[in-house]
């Protein structure tokens, strides 16, 4: 039996590669239907994380200007070769 005869092949959009295609759940649970999200962007989260670890907005500047998150604009979530 094939995975899309299961139910099992799912899609979803993403920022940058459009609409992608899945494996979903493997297994059927009466009436759950799972929902799939696209796992977030290089440094999406950082700016929330950190804030939410009690840094302020000055303190996170300061890590982005000596380079702490790589080439990520964590003010757009976003590594810059994505944009």
């Amino acid at each position: 039996m094939e995975l899309s005869d299961r139910g099992m092949l799912v899609e979803y959009d993403h920022p940058s590669l459009g609409k992608v295609r899945s494996i979903g759940l493997p297994l059927s649970v009466r009436e759950y239907r799972p929902t799939y999200v696209r796992g977030p962007r290089l440094g999406e989260h950082t700016v929330a994380l950190l804030e939410g670890l009690g840094f302020t907005a000055s303190a996170i500047e300061a890590l982005a200007e000596r380079g702490a998150f790589g080439e990520t604009d964590i003010r757009r979530g976003a590594a810059s070769s994505e944009m």
